[in-house]
């Protein structure tokens, strides 16, 4: 993978589109890309079909020879060139919509786009278009982290009889062109709330929070299907992501760290070793916290696994440190991330086998 990724910036820098693009595919053949100059490899738009196709995105971006050199995701374009491609795409004007922003659960932000009354089109016309143009206007990548719905009503015509707002009524809104100034005091005003760091050893760390309760109803499929009972410092943060709503770590903390999962087998019920199982682990974590960067976010349970949530700081060998710290203990286990971009990535390690 890694040898296709630098076979791709050969073959694109010497001018042959058709080999990077194979080159490309043999990283992942959902990734494609797009130059965004006449030069073709002077900067290049990386952009991936699937969101499970984000981190090998990412390994492309990491070895691309200069810095600044691959953006991942669509471009912003800004207000006006947006109009003119939902107008191009959708035959669908938005030039005289308007923008609510609201901020919803695990600090998401809702938007609402009001289209006029004497726009033509369907419900489903308007809602594609409303998405075109928000992915335009601020880029997928801000959209994916920050933007939890997109949804679309109807607002007063744009010309003839015009309504007035009553008390009891909708929310106001604002003209569409201050949609992306409105989306940014949005994301600085949850950002302005959040500790600079989750992680034990970084100073400015808040004080841990009182942990609290979570009972989640047992799934038939999902990230963590199994799960019945969460108990976390962090019951915003982890009770987005065991709800499935878009998760990012970002959104919760001004720090690197990330939040990740860990899961085990418990003993075969009915079991007396269970609860001492999971006391082993935890103090087997608690003492390796002197050498390995990482915050307890949470504990949970299902009908045959336990669980663990912690924050770990993205530096090399940190996870494979906790998981050999308790590999030991238990006869095999689960690792992996809540956030969107890397959720499809599980590690799988057992006791037989060496951690490679």
């Amino acid at each position: 993978m890694t040898e296709a990724a630098r076979e791709f910036f050969v073959r694109l820098e010497g001018g042959q589109q058709e080999e990077a693009r194979r080159a490309l595919s043999r990283v992942d053949p959902r990734l494609c890309f797009e130059s965004l100059d006449d030069k073709q490899a002077a900067f290049v738009l990386l952009r991936w079909d699937e969101l499970p196709a984000y981190p090998a995105a990412q390994l492309v971006q990491c070895l691309a020879p200069a810095k600044g050199k691959v953006q991942l995701g669509r471009a912003p374009i800004g207000h006006e060139a947006a109009l003119e491609l939902v107008l191009h795409d959708q035959r669908i004007s938005l030039a005289e919509g308007r923008i609510r922003v609201g901020v919803t659960r695990g600090h998401l932000l809702e938007l609402v786009v009001s289209v006029p009354l004497d726009v033509e089109g369907t419900n489903e016309q308007w809602q594609v278009a409303a998405e075109l143009y928000l992915e335009a206007l601020v880029g997928d990548e801000l959209l994916d982290r920050w933007v939890g719905s997109v949804s679309v009503d109807r607002c007063a015509r744009t010309r003839g009889l015009v309504t007035l707002q009553g008390r009891g009524e909708r929310a106001v809104s604002h003209p569409l062109s201050l949609c992306s100034g409105l989306i940014a005091k949005g994301i600085e005003g949850i950002e302005s709330t959040l500790p600079s760091s989750l992680l034990v050893h970084d100073e400015g760390r808040p004080e841990p929070g009182e942990w609290t309760a979570l009972s989640t109803p047992e799934l038939s499929a999902g990230l963590q299907a199994g799960r019945t009972f969460a108990s976390t410092r962090f019951p915003e943060a982890l009770k987005a992501a065991l709800e499935g709503l878009p998760f990012a770590s970002a959104r919760f903390t001004r720090g690197p760290e990330v939040m990740m999962w860990f899961c085990w087998k418990a003993p075969p019920a009915p079991s007396a070793q269970r609860v001492p199982l999971r006391e082993k682990v935890e103090a087997r974590l608690i003492a390796l916290g002197d050498e390995v960067r990482f915050s307890l976010a949470g504990t949970g349970f299902g009908a045959r696994d336990d669980y663990l949530d912690l924050w770990v700081a993205p530096e090399p060998g940190v996870i494979r440190k906790i998981i050999e710290a308790l590999i030991p203990l238990v006869e095999s286990i689960e690792a992996g991330f809540y956030d969107a971009h890397w959720a499809e990535e599980i590690l799988e390690v057992s006791a037989r086998e060496p951690l490679v």
